[in-house]
């Protein structure tokens, strides 16, 4: 005969380690999200040279930040390919 569980059932409890690895899975996910948002906000607004509407802070930071990264003047770029 079958064993009958009775309702509400309780599972058995997760390992340690499995909550340690959807916790990781959660926090890169906020990062990439994170991440994600911080380009977009500098795409629609502060490489088209507006101030991002309720963060000019942020417009400031990611122009700092842009300013920092080294890059390549465009006719550099195009004589390279």
């Amino acid at each position: 005969m079958a064993r009958c569980w009775k309702w509400p059932f309780r599972p058995p409890r997760p390992l340690a380690s499995e909550v340690v690895v959807v916790l990781w899975v959660l926090l890169t996910m906020l990062l990439i999200l994170v991440l994600a948002a911080l380009v977009a906000a500098y795409a629609a607004f502060t490489h088209r040279g507006a101030e991002v509407p309720a963060a000019p802070w942020l417009g400031d930071a990611l122009e700092r930040a842009v300013a920092a990264v080294p890059t390549l003047p465009g006719d550099q770029l195009r004589q390279e390919r």
